[in-house]
């Protein structure tokens, strides 16, 4: 299973939009366990990525900040996009 971890500031329209992508493009077709952390909570996390919400972890690695290119968070998850993704495989 994968882990996602949204660092976000509620409200925000970015963070909003980053969450409506992994929703439809991860959140159907693969297990993942998705985890939003408000960066407002917290000065360490605030000072880290206030400034680059939204930031997406994949695995505890950072992989987006500031959007996210649909495209590429699928290649994350899918070895053949046209087939895996559509369901063919």
């Amino acid at each position: 299973m994968h882990k996602i971890t949204l660092m976000i500031k509620p409200g925000d329209t970015a963070c909003l939009a980053a969450r409506r992508v992994i929703d439809l493009i991860v959140t159907p077709h693969v297990a993942a366990l998705i985890e939003e952390v408000d960066v407002t909570q917290d000065a360490e996390l605030q000072a880290e990525y206030g400034t680059d919400v939204p930031v997406v972890l994949v695995d505890d690695v950072v992989e987006f900040r500031r959007s996210i290119d649909p495209e590429r968070l699928a290649r994350l998850f899918y070895d053949d996009l046209g087939e895996r993704f559509a369901g063919i495989s």
